[in-house]
């Protein structure tokens, strides 16, 4: 057969190309893909995907590209494998990891600020409520250990700041109620 001949991705390829009706079509989109395999490269995945975007292997060829992604696990390689194949259930997952990589950042972060940003980045994230309780704590802490030092704060920065803590107290113990009922 003419692609065994040509054992090569463009061999294979051009098979393809020149006999999409052929019976051995399966057979050489399943060897050429292993050649993709072989090198093990986003790059090579990506490509097999644009030019077969039908094939069988195409999904395949998805996750493993998200497979390499995922080894990385940084955000930019998650953001790039989200913007390439968006629909598919590994962009979700790439979703969630990314949320998990920012949480993290943000816990070890000093402060209540950046579990604050976490949510104003990431509002459908797993991970919400517990940044908030996260950050209310670390503000409600902030705020004791500022006004038992006796710092610099004037008494309407101290009142507004108690107020909002004790609005978020209050929030918290409406969810409670809501919920009870």
């Amino acid at each position: 057969m003419f692609y065994e001949k040509n054992n090569t991705i463009d061999g294979f390829d051009e098979f393809v190309i020149k006999f999409p009706n052929s019976p051995d079509v399966s057979a050489a989109m399943t060897a050429m893909y292993a050649l993709y395999a072989k090198n093990n490269t986003t790059d090579g995945y990506d490509e097999f995907v644009k030019k077969f975007p039908n094939s069988p292997e195409a999904s395949t060829a998805i996750t493993a590209s998200y497979m390499l992604y995922k080894k990385e696990n940084i955000i930019p390689g998650y953001r790039n494998f989200i913007s390439k194949y968006p629909n598919t259930p590994e962009a979700y997952d790439a979703i969630q990891q990314i949320h998990i990589i920012a949480f993290s950042r943000a816990k070890k972060a000093s402060g209540f600020v950046a579990l604050e940003e976490f949510q104003r980045a990431f509002p459908y994230a797993k991970q919400f409520e517990e940044a908030g309780k996260l950050a209310y704590q670390r503000e409600l802490d902030g705020i004791k250990k500022r006004t038992k030092n006796g710092s610099d704060f004037d008494a309407v920065q101290r009142v507004s700041r108690l107020l909002r803590v004790q609005a978020s107290q209050a929030e918290e113990v409406a969810d409670y109620l809501i919920a009870d009922r």
